[in-house]
């Protein structure tokens, strides 16, 4: 039972990565807003100049564990771009 389970985790691993790397909209966004309700997160994802009126592009929602994953994905991407642009300042 627990080789079946393992089996069973390796083949959802593989989908998961199969469908990330078809990405099937891609869009630039300037602005974004996150807002929460009592169960989820969301990004409204948004185009537009700094003062005017911007274009909604596209709404995420997420649960709350999904968004502090983002969030700890996004503080070590951060880091480590900032760490390769001190380097070429250097």
């Amino acid at each position: 039972m627990d080789k079946e389970n393992k089996t069973e985790q390796t083949v959802e691993k593989k989908q998961t990565v199969e469908k990330i790397k078809r990405i099937d909209f891609t869009f630039y966004s300037n602005l974004a807003m996150v807002s929460c309700s009592e169960s989820d997160f969301f990004i409204d994802f948004m185009q537009g100049p700094p003062e005017g009126e911007a274009l909604s592009t596209a709404r995420v929602f997420m649960a709350p564990e999904h968004a502090k994953r983002v969030l700890k994905a996004l503080e070590k991407v951060i880091t480590e771009f900032e760490e390769r642009k001190q380097v070429q300042e250097e």
